[in-house]
Protein backbone atom coordinates (compact mmCIF):
# COMPACT_ATOMS: atom_id res chain seq x y z
CA UNK A 1 0.00 0.00 0.00
CA UNK A 2 2.72 2.37 0.97
CA UNK A 3 4.67 1.66 -2.39
CA UNK A 4 1.07 2.19 -4.39
CA UNK A 5 0.43 5.49 -2.81
CA UNK A 6 4.08 6.78 -3.31
CA UNK A 7 3.91 5.69 -7.12
CA UNK A 8 0.32 7.82 -7.31
CA UNK A 9 2.08 10.69 -5.62
CA UNK A 10 4.92 10.52 -8.02
CA UNK A 11 2.51 10.37 -10.44
CA UNK A 12 0.56 13.76 -9.21
CA UNK A 13 3.85 15.50 -9.30
CA UNK A 14 4.97 14.78 -13.05
CA UNK A 15 1.10 15.65 -14.02
CA UNK A 16 1.75 18.99 -11.93
CA UNK A 17 4.71 19.46 -13.36
CA UNK A 18 4.12 18.83 -16.93
CA UNK A 19 0.95 21.17 -16.49
CA UNK A 20 3.98 23.62 -15.53
CA UNK A 21 6.00 23.46 -18.40
CA UNK A 22 3.26 23.07 -21.05
CA UNK A 23 2.30 26.84 -19.18
CA UNK A 24 5.36 28.37 -20.02
CA UNK A 25 6.59 26.83 -23.16
CA UNK A 26 4.63 29.01 -25.29
CA UNK A 27 5.46 32.03 -23.80
CA UNK A 28 8.25 33.32 -26.23
CA UNK A 29 5.46 33.04 -29.12
CA UNK A 30 2.05 33.30 -27.55
CA UNK A 31 3.22 36.96 -26.52
CA UNK A 32 3.57 37.74 -30.29
CA UNK A 33 0.04 38.03 -31.82
CA UNK A 34 -0.08 38.36 -35.75
CA UNK A 35 -3.56 39.26 -35.89
CA UNK A 36 -4.09 42.69 -35.49
CA UNK A 37 -2.13 45.47 -36.67
CA UNK A 38 -1.48 48.74 -35.31
CA UNK A 39 -1.51 50.57 -38.46
CA UNK A 40 -4.95 49.70 -37.97
CA UNK A 41 -5.40 51.64 -34.87
CA UNK A 42 -3.62 55.08 -35.71
CA UNK A 43 -5.92 57.46 -33.92
CA UNK A 44 -5.53 55.20 -30.57
CA UNK A 45 -1.94 55.25 -31.20
CA UNK A 46 1.00 56.68 -28.86
CA UNK A 47 2.50 60.02 -30.79
CA UNK A 48 5.61 57.98 -31.66
CA UNK A 49 4.06 55.62 -33.29
CA UNK A 50 2.35 58.74 -35.24
CA UNK A 51 5.36 59.84 -36.18
CA UNK A 52 6.59 56.72 -37.41
CA UNK A 53 3.26 55.28 -39.68
CA UNK A 54 3.48 59.21 -41.30
CA UNK A 55 7.54 58.80 -42.31
CA UNK A 56 5.90 57.09 -45.30
CA UNK A 57 8.72 57.77 -48.16
CA UNK A 58 11.80 55.68 -46.39
CA UNK A 59 13.21 51.99 -47.10
CA UNK A 60 11.65 49.84 -44.98
CA UNK A 61 12.56 46.15 -44.14
CA UNK A 62 10.21 44.06 -41.80
CA UNK A 63 11.00 40.82 -39.57
CA UNK A 64 8.44 39.06 -38.45
CA UNK A 65 7.17 41.46 -35.73
CA UNK A 66 9.56 44.37 -35.91
CA UNK A 67 9.92 46.64 -39.02
CA UNK A 68 12.64 48.98 -39.66
CA UNK A 69 12.62 52.22 -41.73
CA UNK A 70 15.68 54.06 -42.43
CA UNK A 71 15.94 58.06 -42.35
CA UNK A 72 19.45 58.61 -42.68
CA UNK A 73 23.21 56.98 -43.27
CA UNK A 74 25.99 59.70 -43.45
CA UNK A 75 29.10 59.34 -44.29
CA UNK A 76 31.16 62.09 -41.67
CA UNK A 77 34.51 62.89 -41.90
CA UNK A 78 36.11 63.71 -38.55
CA UNK A 79 39.47 64.51 -37.51
CA UNK A 80 40.44 62.47 -40.91
CA UNK A 81 38.69 59.40 -39.45
CA UNK A 82 35.33 58.28 -41.65
CA UNK A 83 32.37 57.76 -39.62
CA UNK A 84 28.79 56.43 -40.74
CA UNK A 85 26.17 57.76 -38.61
CA UNK A 86 23.16 55.48 -38.19
CA UNK A 87 19.55 57.21 -38.27
CA UNK A 88 17.15 54.18 -38.09
CA UNK A 89 13.45 53.81 -36.83
CA UNK A 90 11.87 50.95 -35.03
CA UNK A 91 8.76 49.52 -34.24
CA UNK A 92 6.54 46.81 -33.82
CA UNK A 93 4.07 45.47 -36.74
CA UNK A 94 1.52 43.95 -34.28
CA UNK A 95 -0.78 45.56 -31.57
CA UNK A 96 0.18 43.21 -28.39
CA UNK A 97 2.13 43.59 -25.15
CA UNK A 98 5.49 44.64 -26.14
CA UNK A 99 8.71 43.58 -24.84
CA UNK A 100 11.88 44.63 -26.46
CA UNK A 101 14.79 43.35 -24.54
CA UNK A 102 17.89 43.88 -26.85
CA UNK A 103 19.18 44.85 -30.29
CA UNK A 104 22.07 43.66 -32.03
CA UNK A 105 23.56 44.35 -35.44
CA UNK A 106 25.50 41.81 -37.69
CA UNK A 107 26.73 41.40 -41.43
CA UNK A 108 24.32 39.57 -43.40
CA UNK A 109 27.33 38.28 -45.27
CA UNK A 110 30.02 37.54 -42.59
CA UNK A 111 28.43 37.18 -39.65
CA UNK A 112 30.45 36.32 -36.63
CA UNK A 113 33.36 36.47 -38.07
CA UNK A 114 33.03 40.35 -38.22
CA UNK A 115 30.85 40.80 -35.00
CA UNK A 116 33.22 43.19 -33.42
CA UNK A 117 32.88 45.73 -35.90
CA UNK A 118 29.20 46.09 -34.45
CA UNK A 119 28.65 47.97 -31.19
CA UNK A 120 26.56 45.74 -28.72
CA UNK A 121 23.86 48.35 -27.91
CA UNK A 122 23.51 46.73 -24.51
CA UNK A 123 27.02 47.16 -23.89
CA UNK A 124 27.54 50.97 -25.00
CA UNK A 125 24.69 52.71 -24.80
CA UNK A 126 23.27 51.08 -21.13
CA UNK A 127 20.91 48.14 -20.50
CA UNK A 128 17.84 48.44 -22.26
CA UNK A 129 15.00 49.82 -19.79
CA UNK A 130 11.76 48.87 -18.72
CA UNK A 131 10.34 52.93 -19.09
CA UNK A 132 10.46 52.62 -22.99
CA UNK A 133 10.74 49.19 -23.64
CA UNK A 134 7.73 46.81 -21.60
CA UNK A 135 4.26 48.28 -22.83
CA UNK A 136 1.16 46.70 -22.32
CA UNK A 137 -1.55 48.18 -23.53
CA UNK A 138 -1.94 50.39 -27.15
CA UNK A 139 -1.33 53.69 -26.34
CA UNK A 140 1.85 52.90 -24.62
CA UNK A 141 3.96 51.08 -27.38
CA UNK A 142 6.21 53.27 -28.87
CA UNK A 143 8.16 53.79 -32.04
CA UNK A 144 11.62 54.10 -31.22
CA UNK A 145 14.93 56.19 -33.14
CA UNK A 146 18.30 54.41 -32.95
CA UNK A 147 21.22 56.64 -34.04
CA UNK A 148 24.57 55.04 -33.42
CA UNK A 149 27.53 55.59 -35.86
CA UNK A 150 30.06 52.64 -36.91
CA UNK A 151 33.54 52.71 -37.69
CA UNK A 152 36.58 50.78 -39.70
CA UNK A 153 37.86 49.11 -36.39
CA UNK A 154 38.85 45.85 -37.89
CA UNK A 155 42.82 46.40 -37.40
CA UNK A 156 41.47 46.87 -33.46
CA UNK A 157 40.23 43.15 -33.45
CA UNK A 158 42.92 41.52 -36.53
CA UNK A 159 40.29 41.63 -39.18
CA UNK A 160 41.40 41.78 -42.68
CA UNK A 161 39.15 43.29 -44.77
CA UNK A 162 38.86 44.61 -48.24
CA UNK A 163 37.41 47.98 -48.99
CA UNK A 164 34.44 45.79 -50.99
CA UNK A 165 34.05 43.92 -47.95
CA UNK A 166 33.81 46.74 -45.40
CA UNK A 167 31.40 48.55 -47.48
CA UNK A 168 29.48 45.33 -47.62
CA UNK A 169 29.22 45.25 -43.45
CA UNK A 170 28.09 48.74 -43.73
CA UNK A 171 25.43 48.69 -46.37
CA UNK A 172 24.25 44.92 -45.38
CA UNK A 173 23.30 44.84 -41.50
CA UNK A 174 20.83 41.94 -39.67
CA UNK A 175 19.51 43.93 -37.08
CA UNK A 176 17.86 41.32 -34.63
CA UNK A 177 15.00 42.76 -32.14
CA UNK A 178 14.55 40.16 -29.22
CA UNK A 179 10.73 40.55 -28.97
CA UNK A 180 8.66 39.17 -26.15
CA UNK A 181 10.88 36.13 -25.96
CA UNK A 182 11.89 36.07 -29.84
CA UNK A 183 14.50 36.89 -32.02
CA UNK A 184 13.60 38.65 -34.63
CA UNK A 185 16.11 39.60 -37.47
CA UNK A 186 15.53 41.86 -40.25
CA UNK A 187 17.91 42.08 -43.05
CA UNK A 188 18.93 46.16 -44.09
CA UNK A 189 20.42 45.10 -47.16
CA UNK A 190 21.78 47.87 -50.05
CA UNK A 191 21.62 50.59 -47.39
CA UNK A 192 22.14 53.72 -49.20
CA UNK A 193 24.90 56.06 -47.71
CA UNK A 194 25.45 59.89 -48.70
CA UNK A 195 28.08 62.31 -47.80
CA UNK A 196 27.56 64.97 -45.11
CA UNK A 197 26.22 68.14 -45.63
CA UNK A 198 25.54 71.24 -43.39
CA UNK A 199 21.52 69.61 -43.33
CA UNK A 200 23.64 67.59 -40.87
CA UNK A 201 25.23 69.67 -38.48
CA UNK A 202 21.96 69.14 -35.89
CA UNK A 203 22.45 65.52 -36.05
CA UNK A 204 22.75 63.96 -32.59
CA UNK A 205 25.16 61.80 -32.93
CA UNK A 206 27.63 64.25 -34.79
CA UNK A 207 27.09 66.78 -33.21
CA UNK A 208 28.11 65.04 -29.61
CA UNK A 209 30.95 63.90 -30.91
CA UNK A 210 31.92 66.81 -32.26
CA UNK A 211 31.12 68.84 -29.04
CA UNK A 212 32.84 66.24 -26.63
CA UNK A 213 35.20 64.28 -28.65
CA UNK A 214 33.49 60.82 -27.19
CA UNK A 215 31.09 58.00 -29.02
CA UNK A 216 27.58 58.46 -28.53
CA UNK A 217 24.43 56.36 -29.55
CA UNK A 218 20.96 56.80 -28.66
CA UNK A 219 17.85 54.40 -28.66
CA UNK A 220 14.69 56.91 -27.84
CA UNK A 221 11.16 57.53 -28.35
CA UNK A 222 10.64 58.76 -32.00
CA UNK A 223 8.71 61.83 -30.86
CA UNK A 224 9.86 65.61 -29.82
CA UNK A 225 10.30 65.20 -25.92
CA UNK A 226 7.61 68.21 -25.46
CA UNK A 227 5.32 65.59 -27.24
CA UNK A 228 6.29 61.90 -25.58
CA UNK A 229 4.30 61.49 -22.22
CA UNK A 230 6.13 58.72 -20.25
Amino acid sequence: MCMGSHRIHIIKIKKIILCLLLLLLPVGCSHNDTSDKLIDHYDELNISMKHYFDEKDLPTYSGKYIEVKVKKIIRFNYNGNIIYVYDLLIAPIYNQKTRINSIKLSSIEYGKDVEKLYYELNYVYGKLGNDIYNRKTIDKIVGLEYEFFLDDNSALYGYSLSDVQYQSCLTNICMTVNINGYKDKIYLSDLTITDYTDEDENNRVISYIVETNKAYGTLHAYADPSEFDN
